[in-house]
């Protein structure tokens, strides 16, 4: 149902600008059954876009997730992973250039 929703917006922002942005005023069939024809080709060109082209991939954290917090799916996008938070520690701190000094 989801993807349905940008199909309908689609068709009517395309009929709106027809009716209201050129001089031809007139709501008729013939202009429904393009809106609807131009919504199911933006339809399937975004689709194979989203699809085969758009690869991110992104995370807000890098290659390795901080500590406190696992790699996990993104529940906005399965084809991607992000850090979740654990509550816990999940490695040790260790010393960097200003830990102990000898």
């Amino acid at each position: 149902m989801r993807s349905i929703v940008p199909a309908i917006l689609v068709t009517l922002v395309y009929v709106g600008f027809r009716v209201y942005g050129t001089r031809d005023r007139r709501l008729s069939k013939g202009l429904l059954m393009e809106a609807v024809a131009f919504a199911l080709c933006s339809y399937v060109v975004m689709w194979l876009y989203r699809t085969f082209w758009l690869r991110e991939g992104m995370s807000n954290y890098g290659d390795a997730c901080p500590n406190g917090y696992e790699m996990a799916q993104d529940p906005a996008n399965p084809q991607q992973q992000t850090c979740l938070p654990t509550g816990h520690q999940t490695f040790t701190i260790k010393e960097g250039f200003l830990g102990k000094k000898k």
